[in-house]
């Protein structure tokens, strides 16, 4: 899990009565903080973000003020919060986790731009292009608009992105981007978990200096390899060598790649001639060798965190553009009889890939936008409906794998309140379990929700 850093302009939340009136039954539950003004503050939230409040944070001469907090990092709070990942321009988003930020008491009560909060917020493998997005509500949902001040703080999005532009220029054309597979070069997946740093930067720049050496882990992989010989690549600086792994460690994680000890203990082909084996080879890779990086539980906890900092209140969004709209599906909903609820509420996910679509109704029909379309075909994606007629409850709820086209018909069955909040509340925590953060550490005083 990962934490990003913002800033955020004011802006200013109301809500539609349809999405209030559910929101305020069975939406996610606002935490509270008071706050003594006259000194520095850690908060620490339910599901794992972090607010650091400076002493000069609010311009307010109160000795204490109260403020609340929503946390949404999970599709199952999202939902059951109205919330979507559409721009407000019709675009799509991908979802590293959504918070909600309000003066309680006082309740008009200014953010000094000169100390603003500073937010960790926590996420999975955090990818390239992910940005600070402000949320403007509509009729039926919140929909996003990127904040004036974008830019996540992020060092290990910075350096991943720079390392993407240098894989592409100069290891793509031999190491293949699906990173489990071999192409000229082996395949790469995983292998930052299984090399050391400094090796790993003077075998990209001069391989075949460390086989000369001669290095055994290099001398070792030549004799698998040859007679390809990998490019040198002095020119790059350390910077610029981690960067690229860097993308590779992210890229592993993304792919969900499985690549282990196994695939990275060298053994030279069978027809090797191992006279020519140097004298030590202390440096081939053995599991029960394998010494961890000390700085590793370091560098973990903080790319556990997207660090951002905010000037206003509101709810904000860490996202980046799905790259993928190419490959749009038709997606039609008819519910039965939904003018017979006071209110109905009907999203459409794509959990893995961390999209949510509030879908708009004409009548018995309920589709994704004016185009009546949806991303990502033959992807898993599950449909949520809520419904609510006079202190009645109805829920439907179906996962699905979506087609080239897609007409579907749903009934709600009648349920409880209380059962849909224990529901919902489930699948949230087995959502958390995947991703509890390391909590993070400061030097302020503590406030624990």
């Amino acid at each position: 899990m990962r934490a990003l850093l913002f800033l955020l302009p004011l802006f200013v939340i109301s809500c539609a009565p349809e999405i209030s009136s559910i929101r305020s039954e069975i939406g996610v539950e606002r935490q509270v903080f008071t706050i003594q003004t006259g000194r520095d503050t850690l908060l620490r939230c339910q599901d794992g973000s972090t607010i650091k409040i400076c002493t000069n944070s609010f311009l307010t001469t109160e000795k204490t003020v109260k403020i609340g907090v929503k946390e949404a990092l999970t599709m199952s709070d999202m939902i059951r919060e109205g919330l979507s990942t559409q721009t407000a321009d019709g675009n799509i988003l991908q979802t590293e986790g959504m918070i909600f930020l309000e003066p309680i008491q006082p309740s008009k009560l200014d953010i000094n731009p000169e100390y603003p909060i500073r937010i960790a917020l926590p996420v999975n493998n955090p990818q390239s292009g992910t940005r600070l997005y402000n949320g403007i509500p509509t009729e039926n949902t919140i929909v996003w608009k990127m904040a004036e001040n974008n830019f996540l703080n992020a060092a290990a999005l910075v350096q991943a992105e720079q390392g993407r532009q240098l894989f592409g220029q100069y290891c793509a054309a031999c190491h293949c981007t699906q990173l489990d597979q071999d192409l000229t070069g082996p395949a790469l997946g995983n292998i930052t978990l299984y090399r050391d740093k400094q090796w790993l930067r003077d075998f990209t720049r001069a391989s075949q200096e460390m086989i000369a050496k001669p290095d055994s882990l290099a001398w070792c992989l030549w004799q698998k390899w040859k007679p390809t010989v990998m490019s040198d690549f002095k020119q790059l600086s350390d910077q610029q060598i981690d960067a690229i792994y860097a993308f590779i460690e992210q890229e592993s994680a993304r792919q969900k790649i499985n690549l282990g000890p196994d695939d990275y203990n060298c053994i030279p082909k069978a027809d090797t001639i191992w006279t020519d084996t140097p004298s030590s080879p202390a440096s081939i890779y053995h599991e029960a060798d394998f010494t961890p990086d000390p700085f590793e539980k370091e560098r973990s906890q903080l790319n556990q965190y997207l660090f951002g900092t905010y000037d206003g209140w509101g709810w904000y969004n860490c996202d980046r553009l799905l790259q993928a709209e190419n490959s749009k599906i038709l997606f039609v909903l008819e519910i039965d009889n939904p003018e017979e609820f006071d209110v109905i509420q009907v999203h459409l996910s794509y959990p893995e890939e961390k999209i949510l679509y509030s879908l708009w109704q004409s009548g018995k029909t309920f589709f994704p936008g004016e185009d009546y379309k949806a991303a990502l075909p033959q992807k898993k994606a599950k449909i949520t409906a809520i419904g609510l007629h006079d202190k009645t409850w109805y829920y439907y709820e179906k996962e699905i794998i979506l087609g080239p086209e897609n007409r579907l018909h749903a009934t709600l069955k009648k349920t409880t309140k209380l059962a849909m909040k224990k529901q919902f509340k489930t699948k949230k925590a087995e959502e958390l379990k995947k991703s509890k953060p390391v909590p993070y550490e400061s030097n302020c005083l503590v406030q624990q929700q």
